[in-house]
């Protein structure tokens, strides 16, 4: 027998975000950094939303690396976004990779 068919009398939880519910938080916490233009905003979120996997805590990691980084402009951004891992452990080691150089550039 399937095992999947098996698995579907217990309960299960979805990770993945609604489309929908991402695109709420992306729009709203994209507006956030309002030093940004509309345009630069609304282009920030769209390569959000096509980089997430539609999975808020990519989004969130991401966003504080964006809002990190003071007076952004459409390249940095568009570079930011698209270069960070859509895997999280990936995203994870570049987070420590980042703060491994901030911490060696301090001393």
């Amino acid at each position: 027998m399937d095992i999947l068919n098996k698995l579907d009398r217990f309960p299960r939880i979805d990770l993945r975000a609604i489309p929908d519910d991402l695109r709420l938080v992306v729009d709203s916490k994209i507006a956030t950094l309002s030093y940004l233009s509309t345009n630069v905003q609304n282009e920030g979120a769209e390569l959000l939303l096509d980089g997430a996997g539609r999975t808020f805590l990519w989004v969130s990691i991401v966003l504080k690396h964006l809002s990190d980084m003071p007076f952004l402009s459409l390249a940095k951004l568009k570079n930011i976004i698209k270069s960070s891992p859509t895997d999280l452990e990936k995203l994870y080691q570049s987070i420590v990779d980042r703060v491994m150089r901030a911490s060696k550039a301090s001393k």
